[in-house]
C-alpha cells in the first residue's frame, strides 16, 4: 500500500451491497439477460445463437448457471468464452478507403450473458462507489 494513502476510499459497499455483486447467479437473473439480448446476431466461434439458448433454456439454461459458478468461485472460463473472432466489415463509400471498415467482434452468448449480468450488478452499486464529480454514465 502506498503510504498515507490508507484511507483513499471514502465510500465502502455496505455487506448487502458487495452480496449483491459477489452472489451466485440466479436462472432468472441470466433469463432476463437473455430475453433482453437482440435477436438475429452473429453468434461467437461456439455457433449457439440467443436464440438457440431461448428454445433450449428449460435444458441448458441449469448447466450454463454451474459453469458461471465455477467461474464465479473463480475457475477460468472455457476457451469459447475467452475467445472473440474479429471481422472487418464495409460500411459505405469507396471500398478503396480504410476509413469506410470497421471492425466487428464475434462474441460468445454465454459469455454475453455472463458479462451483462455482472455489469447490471455493477450498476446497481454505481452511485454508493463513484464520487458526485466523477461521471460513469
Amino acid at each position: 500500500m502506498i503510504e498515507g494513502k490508507e484511507n483513499m476510499l471514502k465510500t465502502r459497499l455496505t455487506g448487502e451491497e458487495a452480496d449483491s455483486l459477489e452472489g451466485e447467479v440466479t436462472i432468472g437473473e441470466a433469463y432476463k439477460v437473455l430475453k433482453g439480448m437482440k435477436a438475429n446476431k452473429v453468434p461467437g466461434i461456439d455457433g449457439l445463437t440467443k436464440e438457440f439458448y431461448e428454445t433450449f433454456w428449460g435444458m441448458v439454461g441449469i448447466h450454463l448457471l454451474g459453469v458461471f459458478k465455477e467461474i464465479m468461485e473463480g475457475k477460468e472460463m472455457t476457451e469459447s468464452m475467452k475467445t472473440g473472432v474479429v471481422s472487418i466489415l464495409f460500411k459505405k463509400g469507396n471500398p478503396q478507403q480504410l476509413d469506410n471498415y470497421r471492425p466487428l467482434t464475434m462474441l460468445c452468448v454465454d459469455y454475453k450473458i455472463l458479462s451483462r449480468i455482472l455489469a447490471n450488478r455493477l450498476a446497481g452499486v454505481m452511485m454508493q462507489i463513484v464520487e458526485k464529480d466523477q461521471t460513469w454514465g
